[in-house]
């Protein structure tokens, strides 16, 4: 999976560290342009990885850093 766009994403929790969005919100503000394919496999791969966390908050999934070290 693109390494460049997962950077791209921890990039953005960077500077922006308490945001937590939907796969749609993450299209549109976190990196913009980029297929939501590719974003959710980013996601999943950064899940897996411990660097984020996938929560429910209405029922619908939403992605925010992980409080892991």
């Amino acid at each position: 999976m693109g390494s460049g766009l997962k950077r791209d994403i921890l990039r953005f929790l960077e500077q922006n560290p308490e945001a937590c969005d939907t796969v749609e919100g993450i299209s549109t503000f976190w990196v913009p342009g980029t297929c939501k394919s590719k974003i959710i496999a980013a996601l999943d791969e950064l899940v897996a990885d411990g660097r984020l966390r996938r929560v429910e908050v209405a029922a619908r999934p939403h992605f925010c850093l992980s409080s892991r070290p």
